[in-house]
């Protein structure tokens, strides 16, 4: 397994590196944007984030457009963004739904985050391996490859073009694809997307805005998604 770590903090990739060398991994530091270049053309398994001066090392203008790069990039590989900082929950959920696996902030215990990409890494492969699911509307404008997270929406002359979704939408659209034609309710979203969310009224809130952007990036296709008033929505 190929592990990089992006950071300056050569102290502490020292230390990730030992951790790593008891899980097997081959274990790489990316301290400059030159090697983080590097890193992306050799191929990687998990990729770690240190979100200090994460700007100048990658390139992107947030963390959020990093996570969102490298998961489109690397498609089934592992993301972790390190913070020494204690984030709050919201910057939390917002890396995630950009793409992060996981965000680990305070103090890092890298035996622990060795362990982490271990098993986030042999749960991606596992979950590939078992699934090599796609969904699509009968009239092929909409298709979702779930394993690879990827969407295509019919493009000219039947030409499939690839949507670039949030964690998120992707989630959405991967719900109402399975239960197409039927009334997925809010009840459902909350279960199977929020769990963790006490009230349905910040779920719909929540809802409303992603399908609102899903529709836009779907283009014609987006007009395939209706809303039930006061229960949820269907597609196809």
């Amino acid at each position: 397994m190929k592990v990089v770590m992006v950071t300056k903090n050569l102290g502490s990739a020292g230390f990730c590196s030992a951790a790593f060398k008891d899980s097997a991994a081959d274990f790489e530091c990316a301290c400059d944007a030159g090697r983080f270049k590097d890193a992306l053309k050799a191929g990687f398994d998990a990729i770690l984030l240190d979100l200090t001066e994460l700007s100048e090392l990658t390139g992107f203008k947030t963390p959020e457009e990093a996570c969102g790069y490298l998961r489109r990039f690397g498609r089934q590989k592992v993301i972790i963004v390190l913070s020494t900082v204690l984030l709050p929950p919201n910057r939390v959920v917002a890396l995630m739904d950009s793409g992060a696996n996981d965000v680990i902030s305070g103090e890092w215990r890298f035996r622990v985050i060795a362990e982490q990409v271990k098993v986030l890494a042999n749960f991606s492969a596992s979950a590939v391996k078992k699934s090599r699911k796609k969904m699509a509307l009968d009239d092929g404008s909409i298709t979702v490859d779930v394993p690879a997270r990827r969407c295509f929406v019919a493009g000219e002359e039947g030409a499939a073009v690839e949507v670039s979704l949030t964690r998120n939408e992707f989630g959405i659209l991967s719900l109402l694809l399975a239960h197409k034609g039927a009334l997925v309710t809010y009840m459902d979203f909350k279960n199977k997307l929020w769990p963790d969310k006490l009230f349905q009224a910040e779920v719909k809130h929540s809802l409303l805005q992603h399908i609102t952007d899903l529709r836009k990036k779907l283009g014609k296709a987006g007009a395939e998604i209706q809303n039930v008033w006061g229960e949820g929505f269907r597609i196809g």
